[in-house]
């Protein structure tokens, strides 16, 4: 298996601040489905309303629980990882550090040649073999 560096560090941070906005996101669906449960059930004892009415807000009921329930557990699923990346808020930009700093040593491994220390007499050959590279892309 390869491993660019350069990509690797780009999904970890892609998903670090992913797993941050999924969890708060659901977070602020969770809330929103507990204060419409707070409506409905207010609606029940306030209101003056007839039986049909009665059955609607009770199946408006039921249907925000279940919407709920599964938004929470899909919540509490991704909580243990959204623990981990509050925990260590910097690892984000550590990541983005990474990449930057493997973008850095892949530009300096492209446009490196090499000079001979005491054959000098090959240097010619070195430059049309860093050329053939120049020219491959490589």
């Amino acid at each position: 298996m390869r491993i660019e560096a350069t990509e690797v560090a780009q999904q970890l941070s892609d998903i670090l601040k992913g797993i941050k906005t999924e969890y708060e996101h659901l977070d602020r669906e969770v809330r929103y489905y507990d204060l419409e449960c707070t409506d409905l059930l207010h609606a029940l004892e306030f209101m003056e309303i007839d039986n049909d009415m009665r059955l609607n807000i009770s199946q408006q009921l039921q249907d925000n629980r279940k919407k709920r329930r599964v938004i929470k557990n899909e919540r509490e699923r991704l909580q243990p990882l959204y623990d981990v990346s509050e925990g260590h808020p910097h690892l984000v930009y550590e990541f983005e550090k990474a990449k930057w700093r493997a973008e850095k040593i892949e530009c300096i491994q492209k446009h490196r040649m090499y000079t001979p220390r005491i054959r000098t007499d090959m240097q010619q050959a070195f430059d049309k073999a860093n050329r053939r590279n120049d020219i491959a892309g490589g």
